[in-house]
């Protein structure tokens, strides 16, 4: 029998190992490659086919159906009495944001309706990446709803009538969205380039719920339900 001396004791060698009772022998690829496969009862195979569908499921949805914007999207906010474009990565709890601006300026905000925010949510992408639409300085998740000249639609619809750029497997690590005190939208820079007139969005915030348009105009879009376009004093295109 062969030993290996470390110090002042023995150590066996690894035939020894083997051959010793209650020692186990180490696992490896090969031992586990020839482990059998565990049986399970029919209702066992049921519960993990049906986990599996679920996870599989929801993968497709956190990847499909996120409606939020990117950190750098401009979001329309009111600070010290004035307007001003800040990123939505930027905004905090308190912060007042613009819901309409009447006179179509940002330097006049008279008659406008504003809101405090009262939460800033943030999501993390899947590491599949998502698929965004690009307007201006803004970018949107491909379902979420913004008003158009033809109503209230998804970002991705928008684009397939020639507002904005479709994307796809774009890598962005987080996106950003708002719940604001009484619900409604905000406005983003939907600006194309520097030189073009300045485009106000209107878009969809958490927990904005639509109704079908009933205006024969837009009897394919949506529109809000008829207590938020009350209280958004009944805006032209809604």
């Amino acid at each position: 029998m062969r030993h290996t001396r470390y110090g002042h004791g023995y150590a066996l060698s690894d035939e020894v190992k083997t051959a010793q009772p209650g020692v186990l022998e180490p696992t490896t690829a090969v031992t586990q490659d020839n482990e059998p496969e565990p049986t399970l009862t029919p209702a066992e195979q049921y519960v993990l086919k049906k986990r599996q569908r679920r996870q599989a499921r929801d993968k497709v949805q956190v990847k499909s159906n996120t409606a939020c914007f990117a950190l750098g999207t401009p979001i329309l906010v009111e600070i010290l009495g004035k307007a001003s474009w800040k990123p939505i990565y930027l905004l905090e709890k308190g912060d007042i944001v613009v819901q309409t601006l009447p006179s179509g300026k940002i330097e006049d905000l008279t008659g406008a309706l504003r809101t405090p925010i009262e939460t800033v949510c943030t999501f993390d992408c899947p590491t599949g990446r998502i698929d965004i639409v690009r307007i201006g300085d803004s970018i949107i998740t491909v379902h979420h709803h913004i008003q158009t000249t033809d109503g209230w639609m998804t970002a991705r619809q928008a684009a397939d009538m020639g507002d904005g750029n479709f994307l796809t497997n774009c890598a962005l690590p987080r996106v950003y969205n708002l719940c604001l005190e009484g619900g409604g939208n905000i406005l983003i820079n939907t600006t194309v380039t520097r030189q073009s007139v300045l485009t106000l969005t209107m878009a969809a915030t958490m927990g904005c719920r639509f109704d079908p348009a009933v205006d024969p105009q837009h009897t394919d879009s949506f529109t809000y339900p008829d207590d938020i376009r009350i209280r958004l004093g009944q805006i032209k295109g809604m």
